[in-house]
Order: C-alpha cells, then sequence, then structure tokens
C-alpha cells in the first residue's frame, strides 16, 4: 500500500470510496489531472448523502463533495452532447468524473465471498474490478483509492491495486515534523553575547554566530543557547527578514503561583503568541506540556488590546457515538461537554485578570458574561470572518487539511490563529498521525515570516500523567 502520486505518466482510473471525499472533497479534482478517470460508485454516493445532515465536519465534508458533484452533472448538462455522470463529465483539471450504477444481479459471483449489493466496501472492490476489465488498454491501472486501512487490506488480499490518498500527505513519519525549535552550542565561549542580547533586546545574527558558526534557520524559529555542559544561557527567536536574534525573557518562578510561563518552552511560545507581526501559530505536544493553557494565558493578556475577543473553536467528536444534534438542549448547552477542558486552564489567569473579568468560583463565565470569551464547534465558522480576535483551534490534529484550510481562510483584520494539538492522538478513524491537518499545515507554513510552531516536551502535570503518556 503506497501513497497516490499525482505526476505525468499514463492515464489512470481512480475508484473512490467515501473516505477519500470526506477527507478531500476535492479529491476528484486532485486525482482527476492528466486525464485520469475518477469514478464514484453508487453506493458511496448514497452513503455521501446520508451523512450531509450531520453537523459536524464529516457532515460538511459531505455537503461539499455533493455540491461538486451537482456541479459537475450541471456541465456536462449543458454540453453538446449532453453528458451524464454515466457518460462521464469533464473536470476543471483535465480528467472525466464517473458515477458508476451496476446491476449486480448480473455478476453475483464476480469476486467469490464479496456481496456487492449489500456492502459498500465490496461494491468498491468489485466496481474497481469490472472497470478493470472492461478497459481498452488492459495496462491501464485501475486504483481503489482509500482512507480506510480495511478497504486497502481487502484490495491487496484480493489483487486489486490500492491506494492511500496522500495528496496533502508531507512527511511520512512523525520523527520528520518540525519542531519549531534549535538547540544551539556556544562554542566560542569568549564571544559572550547573552548578556548584551538580554540588554539590548535584539543581536544582528553575524555576532551571534561568531559564538555558535553559522546556522541555517527558519523564519521565526525559537532557539536555545547552550554553553558546553548543556546548560540553557539563553532564549531568542530568529528574524530572518531582519536577520537579528529578538531575546526572550526567561520565566519567573513566581508564574507557578499567578499563571505565565512555566518553563524556557512555554516562554518561547509565549513569546510567539505576543508577537503582532506573527499571525499565525502552532504548537504541539503530548497531553500537559501546556498548550492550551499558554495559549489562553497569551490570549488574556492581550485581551482589549489589540484583540477585542478570544474565540476558541473545536472539533466534535462524538460522545458515546451520539452526533452533536442528538444531545439535549440548545447549541451551547449540547457543546459544554466540549467547553470544560478549556475552561479548566482558566482557573489560574483567573487571578491576572482585571476585576470587570473575573468570576465567582466559576473560572472563564466572567469572560463569557462579558463578551470577550466565545466557545463554538468548528462547523459554525464556516463563512465567518474574524476581525481582531485572538482564535484558538483545539485538538488541530482531529482536522482534515481542507479543513484547516478553511478555517484560516476566516481570519480577516488584526486577527491571530493559534492552532494546537497532538498528532500522536487522533480520534478520527480516517485520520493518521502524518495525514491529519495540524501536521499538514506546520510542514507547508515553515519559513514564512507571518508563521511560527513550537513543540513542547515538558509535561507539568503530576508525575502519573507523565508516565502515561510516556508509557501507555
Amino acid at each position: 500500500m503506497s501513497d497516490v502520486v499525482v505526476m505525468p505518466s499514463r492515464k489512470k482510473n481512480y475508484i473512490i470510496d467515501t473516505s477519500t471525499g470526506i477527507h478531500d472533497p476535492n479529491s476528484m479534482n486532485v486525482l482527476g489531472s492528466i486525464g485520469n478517470k475518477v469514478v464514484y460508485p453508487f453506493g458511496v454516493v448514497r452513503q455521501l448523502d446520508e451523512k450531509k445532515t450531520r453537523q459536524d465536519l464529516v457532515g460538511w465534508s459531505a455537503r461539499e463533495v455533493s455540491r461538486k458533484l451537482k456541479e459537475a452533472r450541471g456541465i456536462g448538462l449543458k454540453m453538446k452532447p449532453r453528458l451524464t455522470l454515466k457518460d462521464g463529465v469533464p473536470l476543471s483539471s483535465g480528467g472525466l468524473l464517473y458515477v458508476s450504477h451496476i446491476d449486480w444481479s448480473q455478476h453475483q459471483s464476480i469476486i467469490a465471498g464479496l456481496n456487492p449489493a449489500g456492502s459498500v466496501d465490496d461494491e468498491i472492490i468489485c466496481t474497481a474490478k469490472l472497470w478493470r476489465e472492461k478497459l481498452a488498454d488492459p495496462n491501464e491501472p485501475v486504483i481503489v483509492v482509500s482512507q480506510d486501512t480495511n478497504i486497502l487490506l481487502e484490495c491487496d488480499a484480493i489483487g486489486i491495486e490500492a491506494q492511500d490518498y496522500g495528496h496533502d500527505k508531507t512527511i511520512t513519519s512523525l520523527s520528520q515534523l518540525y519542531k519549531g525549535y534549535a538547540e544551539i552550542k556556544i562554542i566560542n565561549p569568549q564571544f559572550d553575547f547573552c548578556t548584551e542580547l538580554y540588554t539590548k533586546g535584539y543581536l544582528p545574527e553575524d555576532i551571534v554566530f561568531k559564538a555558535t558558526g553559522e546556522q541555517i534557520l527558519l523564519a521565526n524559529q525559537c532557539c536555545f543557547f547552550q554553553g558546553m555542559n548543556g546548560n540553557t544561557m539563553a532564549l531568542a527567536i530568529y528574524n530572518k527578514s531582519k536577520k537579528i536574534f529578538q531575546s526572550v525573557a526567561r520565566p519567573k518562578k513566581s508564574n507557578k503561583a499567578v499563571g505565565g510561563p512555566l518553563d524556557d518552552e512555554q516562554a518561547l511560545l509565549y513569546a510567539l503568541l505576543k508577537n503582532p507581526n506573527i499571525a499565525i501559530v502552532t504548537t504541539d505536544g503530548e497531553a500537559g506540556t501546556g498548550k492550551t493553557f499558554v495559549s489562553a494565558d497569551a490570549g488574556c493578556d492581550q485581551l482589549d488590546n489589540p484583540y477585542q475577543q478570544i474565540l476558541i473553536l473545536r472539533p466534535i467528536i462524538e460522545v458515546g457515538g451520539k452526533e452533536i444534534g442528538f444531545l439535549p438542549g440548545d447549541i451551547d448547552q449540547k457543546f459544554q461537554p466540549w467547553t470544560e477542558a478549556i475552561l479548566d486552564n482558566f482557573e489560574l489567569i483567573e487571578m491576572k485578570l482585571p476585576h470587570q473579568y473575573r468570576s465567582n468560583g466559576e473560572p472563564g463565565y466572567g469572560l463569557i458574561k462579558a463578551g470577550k470569551l466565545k466557545m463554538s464547534p468548528i462547523i459554525h465558522a464556516r463563512g465567518r470572518s474574524f476581525h481582531f480576535k485572538y482564535v484558538y483551534i483545539d485538538e488541530t490534529q482531529n482536522l482534515t487539511p481542507s479543513v484547516v484550510k478553511t478555517i484560516i481562510t476566516r481570519a480577516a483584520m488584526g486577527t491571530k490563529m493559534v492552532f494546537a494539538g497532538d498528532p500522536a492522538q487522533i480520534d478520527d478513524p480516517y485520520l493518521n498521525s502524518c495525514s491529519n491537518g495540524l501536521v499538514y499545515m506546520i510542514e507547508r507554513l515553515k519559513d514564512n515570516d507571518c508563521f511560527a510552531h513550537m513543540h513542547l516536551r515538558n509535561c507539568k502535570r503530576q508525575d502519573s500523567t507523565r508516565l502515561a503518556a510516556q508509557l501507555l
């Protein structure tokens, strides 16, 4: 099982399953380039129709695929001669789009043990076999494209070529993911720049490189300057366009009681979040490393200047298999179970807030009452524009790349967007540690002046939490 690589070659025939359309509603155009044929089996179209009513990101993706199918159908009907999806309709990317309906009563024994009339998965596999048999060129590849591991395994067992949808994969292992920081040894101690860095607030790169040697760094990369013994001597963020290192204050011990960064990693993340020139910040790390706490703390410290509101968005992961629409109450009550994990972080932050934003025993509710804090399901961000807001998107590893792109394009004037998550903890059955929106965004946006990333390594919860994260 390998990833799909769309590149100039002989024409291919792609049989699409439901999970591929949900993952990327534009997959038909991606795969349909250079004259390739993209085939949606009839059962897949029906599955998409069933998912359209869902009030989550799956429902949104299903509606997007249906909209694109409808647009393609409309193009075909306007052509002369008139074309239908059964005949094949031209795609904007150069290929042809089909919806395949087969009378399976005429092909009952096409593959032993499979029931294409009763199972959509079986229909996808059998459609691939029939499609291959009817091709004029027997060497023309027919490929099932799926995000469902079981379908890929079944195709391998039967002898049907199958591939994961790899168009938006940027890495093949989490070990390749950009960490956002560099640990730089001071190899020439006679050039002691650390004191001058903190005094001036910044230093040109040529002065720093006299002590560290030449370094290859990305835009807004965080730097730990270390002595020969490995101890951190100074913190800085590299401004690539200006060729300077901007100093970052190390955290105070008093922060443990009143909020604020608790270690050097969090101090660097906090500095990125406070930098008005960085419009998009991502952070990743295991549970308890402080992703949400530091992000919320930085947002509150900038409330009213320059941001008028903190907006927190979370994907809805079904509770007990039930969609949010089945839960009792209005939308705020339905979403309430997903907000508790966010509000827990405001217990320490409350102490730093102006009195008018504090609450009595209910952290965060003073901000909510004042209209300064709003929490919402990500699906409700569709079609909106965010002006002068500090937007925090939690659990980004459970978003597809296409959804992440949609969220980013909501940002308008004066808005900062912060994406956080743990790629090692995926709840979506059709995403993995390398195919999710958080990883895709980090790898695609790195080394841009308006973007920064910081990976957090140190768990700040009690030892049992750290032990569980490492060993379980």
